[in-house]
């Protein structure tokens, strides 16, 4: 079944991408900077960390602050 997407829909920001955001130099720019990388946790799945110093084969990582409801 083929069921045509109404691209009007608000709802549809959440599943879409906005390319212009992802393609400004200024972004792209900031998450090089950041060095963003995604860890595996124990009770999260993945979580999200900068990375902060490389020694050989080891990266050390600082976790990002996340907002966890309770």
């Amino acid at each position: 079944m083929s069921e045509e997407v109404d691209r009007n829909d608000p709802e549809l920001k959440y599943l879409s991408v906005e390319r212009n955001q992802y393609n400004d130099p200024a972004t792209q720019a900031e998450w090089t900077q950041k060095r963003l990388v995604w860890v595996p946790h124990e009770n999260q799945g993945f979580v999200a960390a900068s990375i902060k110093r490389e020694h050989g084969d080891e990266v050390e990582v600082e976790l990002a602050e996340t907002a966890r409801g309770s």
